[in-house]
């Protein structure tokens, strides 16, 4: 089967396959990136990305010329922290919500209320969190040390 030549993209202005280069993917993903948003640049990388993947499969490339390109840029990620009195309102409602249970089962809630303050204190994930054990903890050193070893993991079978 001969794959060479037989893709042509608008956007890649009629550029047989064969003479797409780094610099003319850079180029054609930073004009796509001018006209558009970001998440169209991206996703036309990974188009790109793949198609050209192919074409090395079946040899009309030799190498992916899109693995080289320079990086698009990245949308800011929005930081988010728990504020001091949101921690306290938080604790709160684990108060009361032991005391107003209908089914008579009362949480340990010295337990959720250490998990909590080990999962801000440390920045643990919950599954590793929750794994932790006495044997993770060292309380005789300067400073008290942590071991996180291991994670639960949850499987959807």
């Amino acid at each position: 089967m001969a794959v060479t030549g037989a893709y042509r993209a608008p956007r890649c202005g009629g550029v047989r396959l064969e003479h797409l280069t780094v610099g003319r993917c850079d180029r054609i993903l930073q004009r796509i990136l001018e006209e558009k948003k970001t998440s169209n640049a991206r996703r036309a990388r990974a188009v790109l990305s793949l198609v050209c993947g192919y074409a090395v499969r079946d040899d009309a490339l030799m190498q992916n010329p899109v693995w080289d390109v320079q990086n698009l840029p990245v949308s800011p990620r929005k930081e988010s922290a728990l504020t001091p009195a949101q921690i306290t309102a938080i604790r709160g409602r684990m108060q009361v919500g032991r005391f107003n249970r209908d089914d008579g089962h009362r949480p340990n809630y010295r337990a959720l209320i250490d998990g909590i303050d080990t999962l801000i204190g440390t920045s643990l994930r919950v599954g590793e969190c929750i794994r932790l054990g006495r044997c993770d903890e060292d309380m005789r050193t300067l400073p008290p040390t942590l071991i996180v070893s291991g994670r639960i993991v949850s499987n959807e079978a």
